[in-house]
């Protein structure tokens, strides 16, 4: 980006003259003095604060095209805050404008992604047909923005539209935003194309997810109910807040018996929650631990490995639902004992690093290993996301707090377990600390839950590490 575009956008375009800015910032683009947030924030509120009449139409068409390039050219962060800037500036009258930008940034998603989530947020069904046609291009990340804002849509088509991505895909990943979206929009024509689809979808995440949205429209799931009456000695399926969750709590063998301990299993992108109970259970009770298997159901939380930012959040809700097990069930949830598989891993992972002060010891597999970049924004790094300030990571903390990292041969070797591991270790030495983080391999060709489940508890429960 040449420095004389940046001024442009922030004289020409805002109505005010533009800030001196050293030479060196002006010639590097991935050098920006500022976060572009912060850069146009002043600016950019005087300008929508003006009456409408005020605004030079040229100039904001000029001021989204400037936006959108940055995140077509800019660095990972400047992609992000120009995003974020882009979804604020955007305006019903800009509708004509995205629609005709959409295919000029066919080669760089990240705008394309912006441009569909803008048009997703004014909603207008003339934008349906070019969204339609962007689709047929199969650039997968596009597909699924497409995908997910086509819910925001009200429009006659876009049921048939869902129906037929729905059936004609293999990827699981378009099966499912395409029933997140049919779930969201929950008419009987919506209700009628996941049904008719249900029986083509394979296990796990497709037909959990179909089975969810049918539960929700068909009215077998209450979405506010929470369960008081909890039993002991026995696994219970329970509701908080109309979030699903299997509970053990074992029976007190003696009236002065202290509460027992929390053990919390995570589970992994197939939703399978009463599977990944079952796992853990023998376990649990064999130790006299109370069990909690939390369901994150894919239409509320469908990242909640990374904790759903910019959504409902899972760890919040999480959190929540350990504060309501603790009073009901008198459960001791102080420090907690973790595990987690694949994506219940990344969860569990990112619980321990954002929250290690309510880590007793946790043991987690997962393919997507954090990276602890503190010049990256969270979700990607440990950097506070401006959708998500209070999620901080301190590697101090971390290194400190007993946890067991599952690996196999490939993983073991892979760059980013490398860059996880290798980042926690410099800072165990450059705090001249000693850390506790245990690496502990699986020494099996196909890593599925019991595998990882049967190198976890004896980490978890030991006495030594």
């Amino acid at each position: 980006m040449k420095s004389s575009i940046r001024t442009f956008s922030l004289g020409a375009l805002l109505f005010f003259s533009a800030p001196v800015l050293c030479s060196e910032a002006q010639n590097d683009p991935e050098n920006l003095p500022k976060p572009v947030e912060q850069l146009f924030e002043k600016e950019l509120n005087q300008v929508m604060g003006r009456e409408p009449a005020a605004v030079d139409t040229s100039k904001h068409k000029a001021m989204l095209k400037e936006v959108l390039d940055l995140i077509a050219k800019g660095s990972e962060n400047v992609r992000f805050e120009s995003s974020l800037l882009f979804e604020k500036i955007v305006a019903p009258s800009d509708v004509i404008q995205l629609i005709e930008a959409l295919p000029l940034y066919s080669a760089t998603p990240p705008a394309q992604i912006a441009i569909i989530r803008a048009l997703g947020k004014i909603g207008d069904p003339i934008a349906f047909g070019a969204l339609k046609k962007e689709y047929t291009f199969k650039n997968k990340p596009v597909q699924l923005a497409i995908l997910e804002t086509f819910a925001t849509f009200h429009d006659d088509t876009i049921v048939p539209f869902l129906s037929i991505a729905l059936r004609d895909s293999v990827d699981p990943d378009v099966q499912r935003e395409a029933l997140i979206s049919l779930g969201k929009i929950g008419d009987a024509q919506a209700a009628y194309a996941i049904k008719s689809s249900y029986n083509i979808l394979p296990p796990g995440s497709p037909q959990v997810t179909a089975q969810w949205a049918l539960d929700l429209l068909e009215g077998r799931h209450d979405k506010n109910q929470t369960d008081t009456n909890i039993s002991i000695g026995k696994k219970q399926f329970l509701y908080y807040k109309g979030m699903l969750y299997f509970l053990y709590r074992p029976v007190p063998l003696k009236n002065d018996e202290p509460n027992p301990w929390l053990l919390v299993c995570a589970h992994g992108g197939d939703f399978n929650v009463e599977q990944t109970f079952d796992t853990c259970f023998g376990i649990a009770k064999q130790y006299r631990l109370a069990l909690l298997v939390p369901f994150f159901d894919p239409l509320v939380f469908p990242n909640y490995e990374n904790f759903n930012i910019g959504g409902e959040r899972s760890d919040k809700r999480f959190f929540e639902l350990v504060d309501h097990v603790r009073t009901a069930a008198n459960i001791t949830t102080r420090e907690m004992y973790m595990f987690g598989f694949e994506k219940g891993g990344e969860f569990v992972q990112r619980l321990t690093m954002a929250y290690p002060d309510r880590v007793a010891r946790s043991a987690f597999f997962t393919k997507n290993f954090f990276n602890p970049d503190p010049e990256r924004y969270y979700p990607n790094g440990t950097k506070p996301s401006p959708l998500a300030p209070d999620i901080a990571v301190d590697l101090s903390k971390v290194i400190k707090t007993d946890f067991a990292i599952l690996i196999d041969g490939p993983m073991g070797s892979s760059k980013a377990y490398k860059t996880y591991y290798g980042a926690l270790a410099a800072q165990a030495w450059k705090g001249e600390q000693t850390s506790r983080v245990r690496p502990r391999s699986i020494n099996q060709d196909q890593v599925n839950l019991q595998r990882a489940w049967d190198a976890a508890h004896p980490y978890l429960f030991s006495t030594c590490s």
